[in-house]
Parts: C-alpha cells; structure tokens; sequence
C-alpha cells in the first residue's frame, strides 16, 4: 500500500514539474538568452583584453584583492537603480494585461526602461570609462545623451507623473544634475560628487516605489474583481 501511495505522489510531482516547465517556457528562455548573452561578452572580453575569464565573473573586491568594502557606496546605489527597475517592470507587466490600463503599463515599463539605462551606466562606468577612453565619446555628449532620454521621457509621459507625488522625482534629477555637474568642473571632489548621486538615486528608487504602489492599488482591484464577474 505504502508503495502504490509512493508511485501516485511520485507520478502527481512529475505531472506538475511537467506543467510547470511548459508553463515556464518563455522565462527559460529569457533566462538562457540572457545567460549566454552576459557569458558570452565575457568571453569575448577574456580574448580581446587578454584576462582569465574569472577576471570577469569574480567579485571586484576579490580580482582587485581589496577589502569586501570596496566601493560599497557604489554598489548600495546600483542596488536601488536594480530595485526601481524590478518595481517598474513587476508594475507593468501586472498592468498589461488590461487593455484600458496600457497607457499605465507602457508608463512603467518606460520607467523600468530608462532605469536600466542608467543602472547600466552607473555599474559599468559607460560615460567615463567605456565611452570616453575607449571610443573616445566625450563624458559632455553623453551626458547629453542621457539628459535627453530623460527629457523625452518625461514629456512623454508627463500626464502620468503629474498624478504622481513627482517632488521625488524632481529631487533626484536635480541631485543628479548636479552630480554630473561637479564631475565635469572637479571630477575630485568625490564626496560631493557621489554624495548628491547617491541621494539621487535613492529619491529615483523611492519615487517609483510610492507611484508603482499607489498606481496598482488605485487599479488592479477593480480590474481584478471586474475579470473574476466575467
């Protein structure tokens, strides 16, 4: 009897591994995708730079052999920039499915979006480092540049912001102007220069929590009841 119970549990975990992996099939592939895309810069990085490829998965602190505090200023704000695009993105994809709620969903999946950019330049160093001494773009374009995707973004989705409690939001644009602003004039006035963009982009992650959350709770309930009484 214990037996037969065994193969029956047995069978039912394997009936719903099985679902659960044709369910998953678009997140697995996201998930390969992105492995092999990230693995394989690194690899193509281990060639040209002519370092082992552990010079490139390993922790900063442990290729540098410095203390597990290295940078960790640094590494605090690239964690709020990644916690603000997973709100954003989460926010989104939950809104999504509710064709009168898209202009919502489009809002933060843009906010994610511009997020991710500016994590991206924020953790790879791309305005300093990448751009300047390697492709020779001067860090003046491209703060250009980010200014601009900045400002085209806050155009286009002004009527959403307006809704939201945005002081935040003009805080942390005012702070990271700023940031960059010393950066150009003295790029050795570190504690100015990081501090303001370290509040910058803890305002930029709060801002998106508090209008992500205010968002969701003034619109999913009732679209949720409304598909449950169909």
């Amino acid at each position: 009897m214990r037996d037969i119970t065994m193969q029956i549990s047995a069978g039912q975990w394997g009936d719903a591994l099985r679902r659960q992996v044709t369910r998953s099939r678009p997140i697995l592939l996201f998930s390969a995708v992105l492995f092999v895309a990230v693995m394989g810069v690194a690899g193509f990085m281990s060639k040209w730079l002519g370092q082992g490829i552990w010079y490139f998965t390993n922790d900063p602190a442990t290729v540098t052999e410095h203390s597990w505090s290295l940078g960790i200023v640094s590494q605090f704000g690239i964690l709020l920039w990644a916690a603000a695009v997973a709100v954003c993105a989460l926010a989104g994809a939950l809104l999504w499915p509710f064709s009168e709620q898209r202009p919502w969903a489009l809002f933060a999946h843009a906010s994610a979006a511009l997020s991710m950019v500016y994590l991206l330049d924020d953790a790879l160093i791309l305005h300093e480092s990448v751009l300047r001494d390697h492709l020779g773009i001067p860090e003046l374009v491209s703060y250009g540049v980010y200014g601009a995707l900045g400002l085209a973004y806050l155009l286009r989705f002004a009527w959403a912001i307006h809704q939201t409690d945005y002081v935040l939001l003009l805080a942390s644009l005012a702070l990271g102007g700023f940031s960059m602003a010393v950066d150009l004039v003295n790029p050795y006035l570190f504690l100015l220069e990081d501090g303001a963009k370290f509040l910058a982009v803890i305002l930029w992650f709060a801002y998106y929590f508090q209008a992500m959350s205010v968002i969701l709770r003034a619109r999913l309930p009732a679209q949720t009841s409304r598909a449950r009484s169909v």
